[in-house]
């Protein structure tokens, strides 16, 4: 049986009123003592508050939704991403709810007000980042549903890594050690796959950038379609045999740098980075393969954590947008680079 605010102050010898205060978080307005004789008496008991009927009192759940779409490839989650989010909730006295919605039910009409109602939540974190269907962002806006946009580059209400200056960062880097001949790698995204994400995009201009700020020619390797695993070898060694190849290369992700790494060493005979330097991109520094590479961090922590701290702020002032936020890369330098030989 439930225990009640009444038997906690028939427990104690202390009014209904009191109990109730003291429980609700308004201690400050009661002796120590009395704050101590309610709390113990409270756990001597076994007392849970009752949240549903505290969230009816307040008009509050204390609750993020956490909204992700049904396929995998438009809501990419990263568990460092995660644990800030669970760090600046617990802070924020809040938790998090997780919503795995088929994109249909996104599209439907008044469908987002009722998804809103029945995870009892008081805001949304939206981890959705390709492809967004028009009538979420339509229903958003019309309800004005406090919500941050995660991973996604928008004009407000969204937190984002700096994708264009992790590829200029990469680029510099190289460009630092002397190497001229440097192209920028990307298998992961081909260039007839719709929806990209906007990072494809941002972290090959930050490299463009960086060449052409050092006045050289950018060359950039992309793939029409996706490649297996042999044929991403095989089109490595074709541009690692040319009689100009790259002294070294920015990756877009490190699913690239691994096999150009097993080409270059494993099949051509090359040494890294006396012979190619590599730089690549990613959560934490790359280091799958024994040579541990020089690697652009994302700030996946700070992603979730300043997501969750925006979300609040969005929550306290629902009527009033934020400016989007852009989050700082750095480099750590690895072993994979050096001066070209």
């Amino acid at each position: 049986m439930a225990i009640t605010l009444k038997r906690i102050a028939e427990h104690c010898g202390l009014s209904l009123q009191t109990v109730g205060a003291v429980l609700s978080g308004k201690e400050d307005l009661f002796r120590p003592e009395t704050v101590a004789r309610v709390q113990a008496a409270a756990a001597e008991l076994g007392y849970r508050p009752n949240s549903a009927a505290k969230a009816m009192r307040s008009g509050r759940f204390h609750a993020a939704a956490l909204v992700l779409s049904d396929n995998p490839w438009r809501s990419t989650l990263f568990r460092p991403q995660i644990t800030g989010m669970d760090h600046a909730l617990t802070a924020a006295g809040m938790h998090l709810v997780h919503a795995l919605i088929p994109d249909e039910d996104l599209r439907e009409r008044g469908q987002m007000p009722k998804i809103i109602g029945e995870l009892m939540a008081d805001g949304l974190l939206i981890n959705y980042n390709t492809g967004i269907p028009d009538a979420l962002e339509q229903v958003i806006t019309k309800h004005r549903l406090p919500a941050i946009w995660m991973n996604a580059k928008r004009a407000r209400d969204c937190v984002h890594p700096d994708d264009e200056g992790a590829g200029r960062l990469a680029t510099e880097h190289l460009l630092k050690l002397g190497h001229r001949r440097i192209a920028y790698i990307d298998y992961c995204h081909a260039t007839t796959q719709p929806d990209q994400h906007y990072s494809a995009w941002d972290r090959q201009a930050g490299y463009e950038q960086a060449m052409r700020a050092a006045k050289l020619l950018p060359r950039v390797i992309t793939t029409p379609q996706t490649l297996s695993p042999a044929e991403t070898l095989s089109a490595t060694r074709a541009w690692l045999s040319a009689a100009d190849r790259p002294t070294a290369v920015v990756t877009y992700c490190e699913r690239e740098a691994e096999p150009i790494l097993y080409t270059a060493t494993a099949l051509m005979g090359l040494q890294v980075p006396r012979d190619l330097s590599i730089v690549t991109i990613a959560d934490d520094p790359a280091d799958h393969t024994g040579v541990p590479l020089a690697t652009v961090i994302l700030p996946r922590y700070e992603l979730g954590k300043v997501a969750v701290e925006l979300l609040v702020e969005r929550i306290a002032a629902p009527k009033r947008s934020l400016p989007a936020r852009c989050l700082a890369v750095r480099l750590d330098a690895g072993s994979s680079t050096a001066s070209p030989s």
